[in-house]
Formats: C-alpha cells, sequence, structure tokens
C-alpha cells in the first residue's frame, strides 16, 4: 500500500499525491511495526524505498519508532539474503530520510553491497555511492 502511494508521487497520477491521508499512513506504520519481522527482504526494501519517496515529496515523515524497528530489523537478517536493489533501496532510503541508522548497520550494509558489487546495475551504482 505504501508502495502504491508513493509510486503516485512519481507517475502520471501525482497530482493526486496530495489527497494522501495521513491518517492511512498512521495506520500502515503500526502494521509495519508489528508485522515487520514477517517482511521478506524486499518487502523491507520496498518500505524503506517508498517511506523516503513520500518523504522526498513532502507528503509524509516516518515517526522515529518505526525507523528504529526498521533498523532493529535489517540488524537481525542476513544481509547476503538481500538482492543487489534491496540494499541499494534500503541505503538510499535511509540517506534520502536523513536517518542514520548507525555504524553497525551501515558496515554491514556496505560490506554486503561491496560483495555483490558485480551484480549492481549502474544505477544501483550510483544511487548506493550517493547513498554514502
Amino acid at each position: 500500500t505504501v508502495y502504491a502511494y508513493a509510486r503516485l508521487t512519481t507517475g502520471p497520477c501525482k497530482d493526486y499525491a496530495d489527497r494522501i491521508d495521513i491518517k492511512v499512513f498512521q495506520e500502515i506504520e503500526r502494521v509495519f511495526v508489528t508485522k515487520m519481522k514477517e517482511f521478506c527482504p524486499q518487502d523491507l526494501s520496498n518500505a524503506i524505498w517508498a517511506l523516503a519517496t513520500l518523504f522526498n515529496a513532502m507528503l509524509y515523515e516516518p515517526g522515529d519508532e518505526m525507523m528504529k524497528s526498521m533498523v532493529q530489523e535489517l540488524l537481525n537478517r542476513k544481509l547476503p539474503d538481500f538482492k543487489p536493489q534491496e540494499l541499494k533501496d534500503i541505503v538510499w532510503g535511509f540517506a534520502s530520510l536523513n536517518i542514520d541508522p548507525g555504524t553497525d548497520i551501515l558496515t554491514q550494509l556496505s560490506s554486503e553491497i561491496m560483495k555483490k558489487f558485480h551484480d549492481f546495475k549502474p544505477q544501483e551504482v550510483v544511487n548506493s555511492l550517493w547513498a554514502f
């Protein structure tokens, strides 16, 4: 759902993006925090990307509890399970949200990115470099 809202800000429907109800996002945030452990790597990276996209469009600012939960969930995950696009979306999302997730997760993310660097598409490389 949050991914679909974020796509509204970048596509041909962007004129409708300002009609997003903040209460919807507050409920989504509540569900994220309680269900995040069930997210696959793509779900987690898409959520971070979508929140950052909405933040960049000045439509929503995620709460501290949710962002701390996302960082903690990433620390509990096996980053080798994440694909290059998912890693890129995570670091891009944190940078776009102006969030410092901490040295531990940044070290782990950068290490995993370097291991998979040869699998990154050019745009993924650029976005990852920008994020750091």
